[in-house]
């Protein structure tokens, strides 16, 4: 980020640099808004503008009133600005103030480009373009949305949303008409109100539990994407997305779900650095050095061996040359059948050191 972004908020008693990317993403989408119309594209495109769930460090210093940060269930964890501009598409310049979710995106966009909803597809969220629009209802249906993540959810570790009242933990009920920043909580005085969500909860619930433990698969070999690279922030319910842990050689492992789109021959080639750092899986790599802060330098592990097994099919292991940047596996897949693959680094005592954290799978 050029110095120019941090020297506007230097002295602030805030993060500069996190200001400044602020101001910098702002003048960017000032100029693709500009291009847009200047090019003649604007009306011919959707643009649509929203954010991650609540902030992280930034709201340690402003997150308008709101309570919380991000991974909590409060509304300053995961309330969202969006912004839909779209001058060729009759939009109401109207602020939407109804409950809604980012899963109403998708049958949003379909309705504004004219997409026939397929007959079998169940969305989770309803189409805005009536309200955007101004040509149906003027609000949004009234419905109850829950919020809930983490890779292990318990029941009522959630926040439950119905117009104005959210309802946290299952116990605790806020007013954000009267009270936005959720300073009190009024579940004694409206014990209606926190049944009724509790019971659209239980049903939701019902619903959700059982997909909890039925992992959608990561498709491979299909035409459309092949070769397909998985990494260990695919694995299954456990924490290993960023190149801080993969610089640690964080000692973790878990199975990739996988279903081949196609029958045939697939050539799995394991790594533990992606491709772009061009490094051996025994060699550590180099501090990176960006304009602002870095990583660190990635450990050397002594790698001797590596592990590759898919359920019922497939189970090999191989010795790792010294300077060896992938070791590759061959076996054939059956079309649609649903597995669990597993990579597995040993140093030369047979010790399991940790995962390969890179699968580049090819249907050849």
């Amino acid at each position: 980020m050029a110095d120019k972004y941090k020297k506007m908020y230097a002295g602030s008693g805030g993060p500069a640099n996190f200001f400044g990317m602020i101001a910098n993403l702002d003048e960017n989408m000032g100029r693709l808004v500009k291009t847009l119309d200047e090019t003649g594209l604007a009306d011919n495109t959707i643009l649509i503008f929203f954010h991650d769930n609540g902030g992280t460090a930034g709201v340690n210093f402003y997150n308008a009133g709101m309570r919380g940060r991000k991974t909590t269930y409060y509304e300053g964890g995961h309330r969202a600005f969006c912004t839909i501009r779209w001058p060729g598409g009759k939009l109401t310049n109207q602020p939407v103030e109804d409950l809604c979710e980012v899963q109403d995106l998708l049958p949003t966009c379909l309705e504004l480009c004219g997409i026939e909803k397929p007959a079998t597809a169940k969305f989770d969220g309803v189409s805005l373009a009536p309200v955007l629009r101004g040509t149906g209802a003027a609000k949004v249906p009234e419905r109850t949305l829950m919020v809930q993540y983490g890779q292990n959810p318990a029941k009522f570790d959630c926040c439950v949303m119905r117009d104005k009242w959210r309802l946290v933990a299952g116990n605790e009920l806020y007013d954000l008409r009267t009270d936005p920043g959720q300073k009190t909580n009024i579940a004694d005085q409206k014990p209606e109100v926190v049944k009724q969500l509790r019971s659209d909860y239980e049903k939701w619930w019902s619903e959700v539990d059982p997909l909890l433990r039925d992992p959608v698969p990561i498709t491979i070999g299909a035409k459309e994407e092949n070769p397909v690279t998985l990494s260990s922030a695919d694995w299954w319910n456990v924490y290993c997305d960023n190149m801080n842990n993969l610089r640690d050689g964080k000692e973790i492992n878990s199975v990739w779900n996988i279903r081949p789109a196609e029958s045939g021959q697939y050539e799995i080639a394991l790594r533990r650095w992606p491709k772009e750092a061009d490094a051996a899986i025994t060699a550590p790599v180099p501090e990176f050095k960006a304009v602002d802060g870095g990583l660190p330098a990635g450990k050397a592990l002594p790698i001797a061996k590596i592990r590759l097994k898919i359920d019922g099919v497939f189970d090999e292991t191989k010795p790792v040359p010294a300077d060896a940047k992938e070791i590759v596996f061959t076996t054939p897949l059956k079309a649609g059948t649903k597995s669990t693959m597993q990579s597995f680094c040993y140093d030369a005592s047979g010790k399991e050191l940790c995962g390969a954290y890179f699968a580049y799978v090819t249907r050849k």
